[in-house]
């Protein structure tokens, strides 16, 4: 509640009241007493009405809502989604026969079976602010690719050049798109039929983020990683002798695409 000068004079004074009358000192405190008293049923008034309490839940919500250990939710975003304009998205659309995502996970598995490359989910949204029949690839929340699909296409529910944009994105992005999780997988499947091949040169040699780095070296160059287990039998062989993760991934590329002899009749 506020005070006026008066009052906050009393206060600074209260200790040599022997200089006032009972009266004055009674006359004060009575009126800071019904001060207190108005503030009191003014504030309970407001407390109880019906719009006091929508704001008091308002409030609580905002509260919650900007906490600190909440807004470690808020952080984080898609590595890879796909946006697309208003008048295209039957082709996302499963109810309206749409083709992108089956198309999706054939492309999905047709990078694992020949790349040995595992991309994460592809998040598809419309937007208003993209022009009709275009399409734009984000990485990691960045713009990276702007596409547009011809009215055939569309008619046809046919999504071959946004899947064919997709495709040249995860290999032109793999560095970006493959995370150190990736990387920390496919050691483990490693590990898990012979663990001295991943001990012995990690982390006594390379890191897990040069692994990771040499895989994605090797991806971009569409060199297929999927014959994991030579990949670290070369690395076991070569390792010793450098750590660059440029030579490496030279020196793994050439062992796995090594040509078959001509055969002998």
């Amino acid at each position: 509640m506020d005070f006026d000068k008066k009052d906050i004079e009393f206060f600074e004074n209260f200790k040599g009241f022997e200089d006032k009358t009972y009266n004055e000192i009674l006359s004060e405190i009575k009126s800071l007493q019904a001060k207190y008293e108005f503030e009191k049923k003014h504030y309970d008034f407001w407390k109880k009405h019906p719009n006091m309490e929508k704001l008091a839940s308002i409030m609580q919500e905002m509260q919650d809502y900007t906490n600190p250990n909440r807004m470690y939710e808020r952080l984080g975003v898609d590595i890879l989604s796909v946006h697309c304009a208003n008048n295209i998205v039957s082709i996302v659309d499963p109810e309206e026969n749409g083709n992108l995502l089956p198309e999706t996970q054939v492309l999905r598995q047709n990078l694992t079976d020949t790349y040995g490359y595992i991309i994460p989910n592809i998040r598809f949204l419309d937007s208003r602010l993209i022009n009709d029949f275009c399409f734009e690839i984000y990485v990691r929340n960045k713009k990276v690719y702007c596409g547009k699909i011809s009215d055939n296409d569309l008619k046809q529910n046919n999504p071959r050049e946004i899947i064919k944009s997709l495709y040249k994105v995860c290999f032109d992005y793999v560095h970006y798109i493959m995370t150190k999780t990736d990387a920390q997988k496919l050691m483990e499947l490693v590990k898990g039929q012979n663990p001295t091949l991943v001990n012995d040169i990690i982390p006594n040699y390379i890191s897990s983020s040069d692994f990771k780095h040499i895989c994605a070296n090797l991806i971009q160059r569409k060199v297929g990683i999927k014959d994991i287990t030579l990949v670290f039998e070369t690395l076991n062989e070569n390792v010793k002798y450098t750590q660059d993760v440029n030579e490496l991934t030279d020196i793994i590329e050439k062992n796995l695409s090594f040509a078959p002899k001509e055969l002998e009749q």
